[in-house]
């Protein structure tokens, strides 16, 4: 039986998602190309957000459909010229298009899941390492925590071990569909003690460095376990104090916002079987100064 591609086909399925149309249209290599443009731009987009913020937002979102609108018109156009023909690939099928998208979604699904996955910080809790926007990756392998947008693949106990001074994103104790990310700053046996101006851990101060003002904020390195950062203090509002001994399967989470985070001094110190991933990757958005709540 003969058969050409429909033009409004060609362009609607491009639309959904570039490298169906391609394929549709039987260009597999241009359906590749597509693939990778999308993936770049996306990334690229990402990126834009959160670096550019602002009235920037808008503009980066509209190009980020440009991949889309691109391809549309070139498989219009490729379907208008194709000739009647009787070999028809089994890609340009309804269920091989079908079986693509959902291959794809899979991969997608197995990859957030279980390897990396992107997430945007919503407070400044984490200032000044990270601001509110800032966009995260984490590694997900060993942690245990496989599950991606909704969806639970696995849950086993994390087999990757776990240091102070790490960036940790965690599930809530008594919230599992809400996520933080803290530094950890407690394992398992260790006294914690939160001061207004200090941390002590096992009777020993950690080292600070010396302070800085910035705004409302006092900011001074600490170095953990060899791993130096900076945390924010708010002298006229200080977080509430602490001392006990980290249970064993927990750790202690702080904010490098000091007075700025709800972290284990108020939800407690965190199971094993909370932690999510470690964070491998950060885009660090245009600095707030720490001036929204933390979470």
């Amino acid at each position: 039986m003969e058969w050409r591609p429909k033009r409004w086909l060609a362009t609607l399925l491009s639309l959904l998602f570039p490298p169906l149309g391609m394929l549709y249209v039987q260009r597999p290599r241009l359906a590749l190309v597509y693939l990778l443009a999308s993936l770049i731009l996306q990334s690229a987009t990402i990126v834009g957000v959160v670096l550019l913020g602002g009235s920037a937002k808008a503009a980066v979102a509209l190009a980020g459909v440009g991949v889309n609108v691109v391809a549309a018109i070139h498989a219009f156009r490729i379907a208008g010229a194709a000739a009647l023909t009787t070999e028809r690939h089994w890609y340009s099928r309804w269920y091989g298009l079908i079986s693509t998208y959902a291959m794809y979604g899979l991969f997608a699904l197995l990859f957030r899941s279980f390897l990396f996955e992107p997430f945007n910080l919503p407070s400044d809790s984490m200032y000044p390492t990270l601001t509110g926007g800032s966009f995260i990756i984490v590694k997900k392998w060993g942690y245990g925590d496989y599950q991606s947008l909704g969806v639970r693949l696995l849950d086993t106990e994390p087999r990757v071990p776990v240091s102070r001074g790490e960036l940790l994103l965690f599930r809530l104790p008594n919230d599992p569909e809400t996520v933080y990310l803290k530094r950890v700053v407690g394992l398992p046996g260790d006294r914690i003690q939160c001061l207004p101006e200090r941390l002590i851990i096992n009777g020993a101060a950690v080292p600070s460095g010396s302070a800085n003002p910035r705004g409302a904020f006092v900011l001074a390195n600490e170095t953990l376990d060899s791993v130096t950062y900076t945390v924010a203090r708010l002298p006229s509002r200080p977080a509430s104090r602490c001392d006990l001994v980290v249970p064993e399967g927990h750790y202690f989470m702080l904010g490098d916002s000091r007075d700025n985070s709800r972290d284990s001094r108020y939800i407690g110190p965190v199971p094993s079987g909370n932690l999510v991933g470690r964070v491998a990757f950060a885009i660090r958005a245009a600095d707030s100064y720490g001036e929204s709540e933390g979470e």
